[in-house]
């Protein structure tokens, strides 16, 4: 039987150079390190157009400060929900959510009524979701995401 090829032998052969083909098995997909190094580099752009939003003159004084800052907020949301996500791990997930909300908020303070009440309790729910989303980043190595 030396020398002859078995249907099994030929399927192992097969599996094994899908195997090799496939890298061993070894990278199953975005890890956390490319994760954290993505999402950091995207907040340090958002804290800077921020600090730039507050800054610079704008016309329109406060109220359009208020609406640039969310509008970049929101644009880093979407940029941030562009990065694969490690698998298996519920923190970025989390950490996503916390920014989404504080986004949310964002708008509604820009949008509504400057002394209101709503007004107000947009602005708590921003604040609380930031903390929140801060705690989160903290806890995930995100530390250039902790004050955006």
């Amino acid at each position: 039987m030396r020398g002859r090829s078995t249907p099994c032998a030929g399927a192992l052969a097969a599996l094994a150079a899908i195997w090799l083909l496939t890298g061993c098995g070894g990278h199953a997909g975005p890890t956390k390190a490319d994760f954290v190094a993505k999402a950091s580099a995207i907040c340090r752009s958002v804290e800077q157009q921020l600090k730039d939003v507050g800054s610079v003159p704008v016309e329109g004084g406060f109220e359009a400060k208020l609406e640039e800052g969310a509008k970049a907020l929101a644009q880093s949301v979407a940029e941030l929900r562009k990065i694969p996500l490690p698998p298996h791990e519920a923190v970025p997930r989390e950490w996503l959510r916390f920014r989404e909300q504080a986004a949310a908020a964002a708008k509604r303070v820009s949008d509504a009524a400057p002394s209101s009440g709503q007004r107000r309790a947009a602005s708590e729910e921003e604040f609380k979701a930031k903390q929140s989303g801060s705690n989160v980043a903290r806890s995930y190595g995100l530390t250039d995401c902790l004050n955006t």
